[in-house]
């Protein structure tokens, strides 16, 4: 639109050079509240005391990696015919119910990966690098994210609350800690919680099982003003990432013909493998002595070298398996 000048005389126009600029900011600010492998720094503590990242190497300075998997297999299956080796298949499977239940870490590396910016870390507790034996639900525990969930309350930059270790809690603890998220975003108004909706397992519709678990959670809530401060996704995802874990922990169980091997002939006895947690292999052929230098626990005779062809094929095999985490 044209100027109009009211009134006759001399005129002074400012033309702008530059454009109007706009201020970047951050629109989501995310809270990670979970288990840790360290939580100090230089001497300074860091556990319950949020903590303001902008890269993964930060968060690996600060607080360390993740849970070591010690609860591999790999089975490898011959099938002979007359001596002669007619096939062979090689499988990496992990326990499912002996892994590790600390995900912030992978949660981090996604989300890294995917383009995130600052975050605030709240280490609720630390985990040894190596699981017990026998992993317990009793791992994670509800108290703890909730103390971290106070801690973030106290911080005004964050606007998203996840709980990366969360699913493993019980229904009841998971459910009621996820009510405490949505209390503070209703009371503070300037946070959003992001949760998971748990697998249901055993049923003949996870899908539907598992939503209506969720939605159906008495500990919840049924307020819609409290409700509306969160957001809940399905399932679980398959990540391009993979398990943390030394060779030496990888169990391998050798089946030739049908028959499993597995015991340890005296003639490779060796005080060094005693501290190695594999399934000894009884008499294996020749072609798949790998060598327990070159790791994956598969006995060797007396002074047979590794086989390096069939090592790297092993490890391409346990590389195909991947993280799965929580949608969040």
């Amino acid at each position: 639109m044209a100027d109009v000048f009211k009134t006759p005389g001399v005129y002074v126009k400012e033309i702008p050079t530059f454009p109007p600029s706009i201020a970047e900011v951050e629109t989501a600010i995310p809270a990670f509240i979970g288990y840790t492998r360290t939580d100090s720094f230089n001497g300074r503590s860091l556990h319950l005391k949020p903590t303001r990242i902008t890269s993964l190497l930060e968060y690996e300075q600060f607080f360390g990696t993740s849970q070591r998997e010690v609860a591999i297999t790999v089975t490898i299956t011959d099938v002979t015919s007359g001596g002669a080796l007619v096939s062979r298949t090689i499988n990496a499977s992990p326990d499912t119910a002996r892994q590790s239940r600390f995900k912030m870490y992978y949660g981090l590396q996604t989300y890294f990966a995917n383009g995130g910016g600052p975050c605030y870390i709240v280490s609720v507790n630390t985990y040894p690098d190596v699981p017990a034996a026998t992993p317990a639900d009793g791992d994670v525990v509800k108290g703890d994210l909730s103390n971290g969930l106070v801690e973030i309350a106290k911080f005004d930059e964050p606007t998203l609350l996840l709980f990366p270790d969360a699913t493993t809690l019980s229904n009841s603890d998971y459910h009621t800690l996820l009510n405490e998220a949505l209390t503070q975003c209703r009371d503070l108004q300037d946070r959003f919680t992001i949760m998971d909706v748990k697998h249901v397992t055993g049923g003949t519709n996870i899908i539907n099982d598992s939503v209506d678990g969720f939605r159906n959670a008495a500990q919840l809530g049924s307020n819609l003003d409290q409700l509306k401060y969160g957001a809940a996704y399905f399932p679980n995802l398959e990540t391009s990432l993979n398990y943390r874990y030394d060779d030496v922990d990888v169990s391998v169980i050798y089946i030739k013909d049908g028959v499993t091997l597995t015991e340890l002939p005296p003639e490779d006895a060796d005080a060094s493998l005693d501290v190695i947690n594999y399934s000894h292999i009884k008499n294996p052929p020749a072609e798949i002595n790998v060598g327990v230098r070159d790791g994956l626990g598969l006995i060797r005779n007396a002074v047979v070298t590794g086989n390096t062809e069939l090592y790297n094929i092993i490890k391409l095999e346990l590389n195909k398996i991947n993280v799965v985490l929580p949608p969040s």
